[in-house]
């Protein structure tokens, strides 16, 4: 049994953004560790509807020559056209009962393919980080054998690895920015980096090490929308697990799982 939990951790500027910078090195290491490769074969992104291609654009500006796949990576036209085909549509808008899905600001609306292929990508990767931090938060909680000393919540936890290692964050932080770099080639700049290129798909980059992304399409499909939708889950139930427990001060691992003991002796 732990003695009683000490007053909550003052929220302050300094400890969100290190905070933060912690939730983006759980991320990197899942999503971002690996650029695209030249040649690299990427799984075609799958619709409802029939894929339609989209001609490759010629500008008189100088551009870095690209190949554009056989089938384009987000379809329509732009705008709600291009967002209601894509996938992730949440309940196919049982809930919000509108084709497009959920865009109360309007963020799409009259957007080119590719600015909504990249914020696609930024939902992918923000979900998949979301993801890791909730599993990140629960586990580090109740197991964290390399800093026995650093218990409590998740930002105390983060205060104390860095008082007993004042290196730790910059460690983090430069991960974080290496890893943001190899991210770069998918953008294009000749657009100042507003949107993906044509031939890049969203949250693709050729990390799979155990291969279980289905080659089926409609178990693509299936799985895509798995992904996305629970990646908007989490990314909402990271902020709560945060703003509880910087409001309680208790870990909310020690609330859902209170039988299980902390730093459980390894195997």
């Amino acid at each position: 049994f732990r003695p009683p939990y000490p007053n909550p951790l003052p929220v302050t500027h300094e400890t969100m953004i290190a905070f933060l910078g912690l939730l983006c090195l759980l991320y990197v290491a899942d999503a971002a560790a690996i650029a695209p490769k030249a040649g690299l074969k990427r799984a075609l992104p799958v619709s409802r509807s029939l894929s339609k291609v989209v001609p490759k654009k010629t500008s008189n500006d100088a551009k870095p020559p690209r190949s554009v796949s056989a089938k384009a990576t987000v379809l329509g036209d732009g705008g709600y056209n291009t967002l209601t085909n894509m996938y992730g549509k949440v309940y196919d808008n049982v809930i919000f009962r509108q084709e497009h899905g959920f865009d109360p600001m309007g963020l799409a609306k009259g957007q080119p393919p590719a600015v909504l292929a990249k914020y696609r990508d930024a939902e992918l990767l923000h979900g998949r980080m979301g993801m890791l931090a909730v599993a990140g938060i629960l586990l580090a909680e109740k197991f964290h054998p390399v800093f026995p000393s650093a218990s409590g919540t998740a930002l105390q936890q983060w205060d104390e690895v860095n008082r007993l290692v004042p290196a730790f964050k910059w460690f983090a932080l430069g991960h974080v920015i290496v890893n943001e770099a190899f991210r770069t080639p998918k953008f294009d700049i000749t657009h100042r980096a507003d949107r993906l290129w044509e031939d890049e798909e969203p949250g693709n980059y050729g990390w799979d090490p155990l291969r279980i992304t289905p080659k089926d399409p409609e178990q693509l499909l299936a799985r895509n929308n798995q992904e996305v939708n629970n990646g908007r889950l989490a990314m909402v139930a990271a902020l709560g697990m945060l703003a509880e427990e910087a409001k309680t001060g208790q870990p909310i691992a020690d609330k859902l799982f209170p039988n299980i003991p902390t730093n459980i002796p390894s195997l």
